[in-house]
């Protein structure tokens, strides 16, 4: 393997139960009721735009589907901020991309997040000490989010890596399959007691760690060159 494009939410950054707080609220402001658990498990990883779509029931004007989710993202980037305790990458991340960094791994982000979360991100963990932040892949509205395979197709361009040859972490069924479509050589689902049996044996999954602490950066000392 010669590079490796990481999901964000929810696979560096473990913030799922604050963006399942926030659209739980703007969903009951927008239809009358939260979403549910079932709904919460189909919709993740997806886009702000695919979710509105969801909750209107019909396609909605872009421009209008990014007005209603700024709302919602400032709230969010809120809770981020006001749980300094939790608010960090996860375990056994900090130590991965200093590992990749030092060894001149291509390394990027593929995210559903939007140019606002993405900025607050890079400042918020000091990403640019691990990343060339300008080859990040995020939601800008120019090809179908996840599960489509375009992000990550467009992830492995921009390091200049055949997609065969990258590694993907992934927390999502949708961010899995949009991998796999991809054509991603190995992808790493990253796991909760409750998701794994449900991500582990989706096609294209390599292998399931609960953190990167349980990554075997083995597998990237004996393939990069």
């Amino acid at each position: 393997m010669e590079a490796v494009i990481f999901d964000f939410n929810g696979t560096l950054f473990w913030d799922t139960e604050k963006h399942v707080y926030a659209w739980k609220l703007l969903s009951e402001k927008l239809r009358g009721y939260p979403f549910t658990h079932e709904e919460d498990l189909l919709l993740t990883g997806r886009t702000n735009y695919q979710l509105l779509e969801y909750i209107y029931g019909h396609p909605i004007d872009r421009a209008e589907a990014d007005k209603i989710a700024l709302d919602k993202e400032a709230f969010y980037r809120d809770l981020v901020r006001n749980d300094k305790e939790n608010s960090h990458l996860a375990p056994g991340a900090p130590e991965l991309l200093s590992y990749l960094r030092d060894n001149k791994v291509p390394i990027t982000v593929a995210t559903s997040s939007e140019i606002t979360n993405v900025s607050f991100f890079i400042d918020f963990f000091n990403l640019k000490q691990y990343f060339d932040t300008s080859k990040f892949v995020f939601d800008q509205g120019q090809f179908p989010g996840k599960p489509a395979p375009d992000i990550y197709i467009l992830a492995a361009k921009t390091l200049g890596v055949d997609p065969s040859k990258c590694i993907v972490f992934e927390d999502t069924a949708s961010g899995i399959k949009s991998a796999h479509d991809a054509g991603i050589g190995q992808i790493y689902a990253i796991v909760t007691p409750i998701t794994k049996d449900k991500l582990k044996d989706l096609p294209g999954v390599t292998g399931v760690i609960e953190n990167f602490n349980e990554f075997d950066r083995f597998v990237l000392s004996i393939n990069h060159k």
